[in-house]
């Protein structure tokens, strides 16, 4: 799809013409062909790509005849393996690296005849990676992975019958249909914008003062992708500080306001009973229907039995209060995961460090209210 994450639509292509593309859901079948290569095959041999100037020198032509006689056919077969395999092997690599998010595999059963060697493609999967399908997981290498397990009812579905257009009602109101609801596959609580009903009582804004006035960096996205690089590193590795202007490009005098606002919060977190502080914490949460909602926290202060959520925002913010209603939706989603992942410790708030304006907005919103 066109920005492989929203698009909708559905591209059918060989393992071969998917090499170097990724999808965010990807379903792979055709496990169950044949890993030797068609009789009758012509192909070029290189002996080596190591001296490329010389490589037509080492290079010759290799075919596998087509015998009527399967007596026959087997003896070139079986010579032709060892390519065979790592043919496949090339192939599958390919083929199960396609999946940006979810990699949804048909895996053929186990042939009733017995067998010496790997025959088909899931025959090395099973061989020499181990494979094996169990309750709720999937074991490859030696490593376990929780998955969903499906049984097929037969290797051959029956053939789809044919629907007779039935055309229309004649009589009756020509109204729109329904439109089914789609199940997002994965979310971003950035995107969320569902209004909360906040009462404005609940919102006090605290002046830190240490705004940042750089505006050296255009690029709002890439101006508050630096801050927040900087932000972190003075906070969590000081020792670092004299390599941030060439890892961010901002000048010595922003650095030195992002100093200044950092051990201003940091203080200010300290004196609220918050002393260990987590920077772009990742969440994941996997719902029921395979659905994900991942986020990635930008400051989580933790204290005793407590927890506050802070947002950095960077921009003008002449009124916190309508700005922050923007940003609800968001920061409740950051607060029904943490409330998950740690439901035995309090959310104290959901706060946003107003960059720009030396400022903290703290909403002490009750959680039934986020939720």
């Amino acid at each position: 799809d066109r920005d492989a994450w929203s698009g909708s639509g559905v591209e059918i292509c060989t393992w071969h013409s998917a090499k170097g593309r990724e999808w965010p859901i990807t379903f792979v079948a055709g496990l169950d062909q044949s890993i030797a290569e068609r009789p009758g095959t012509l192909r070029a041999e290189f002996e080596s790509f190591d001296h490329l100037a010389s490589v037509l020198d080492n290079a010759g032509l290799g075919f596998l005849p087509d015998f009527a006689a399967p007596e026959s056919q087997q003896a070139f077969a079986e010579a032709r393996h060892p390519e065979d395999m790592k043919d496949a092997a090339r192939k599958l690599y390919v083929a199960l690296t396609r999946a940006r998010d979810r990699l949804i595999l048909v895996l053929p059963k186990e042939r009733r005849t017995a067998r010496t060697q790997p025959e088909r493609m899931i025959d090395i999967l099973r061989d020499h990676a181990g494979l094996s399908v169990n309750d709720g997981e999937i074991s490859l290498c030696g490593r376990a992975f929780e998955a969903r397990i499906f049984d097929g009812n037969v290797e051959s579905p029956d053939s789809a019958g044919i629907i007779e257009n039935v055309g229309y009602a004649l009589f009756g109101e020509r109204r729109v249909l329904s439109l089914t609801g789609k199940t997002a596959w994965r979310r971003s609580p950035s995107t969320f914008a569902n209004p909360i009903d906040e009462p404005a009582s609940h919102l006090t804004t605290y002046n830190l003062g240490s705004p940042i006035s750089d505006r050296a960096l255009a690029d709002p996205a890439a101006r508050g992708t630096a801050w927040h690089l900087a932000f972190r590193v003075l906070v969590q590795h000081p020792d670092k500080a004299d390599q941030l202007e060439a890892a961010t490009g901002l000048p010595k005098d922003t650095l030195g306001e992002i100093e200044a606002q950092a051990r201003a919060l940091a203080s200010w977190l300290s004196d609220q009973g918050f002393d260990r502080l987590h920077f772009e914490l990742p969440i994941q949460e996997v719902a029921a229907d395979g659905s994900e909602t991942n986020a990635i926290i930008d400051l989580l202060a933790a204290g005793q039995n407590s927890l506050l959520i802070v947002d950095h925002k960077s921009g003008a913010c002449p009124d916190p209060e309508a700005r922050f209603a923007t940003y609800l939706p968001q920061l409740a989603a950051y607060a029904e995961l943490i409330r998950k992942e740690w439901p035995d410790k309090q959310i104290k708030g959901i706060a946003i460090n107003w960059m720009s304006e030396g400022t903290l907005s703290l909403s002490r919103v009750p959680q039934e209210v986020l939720t």
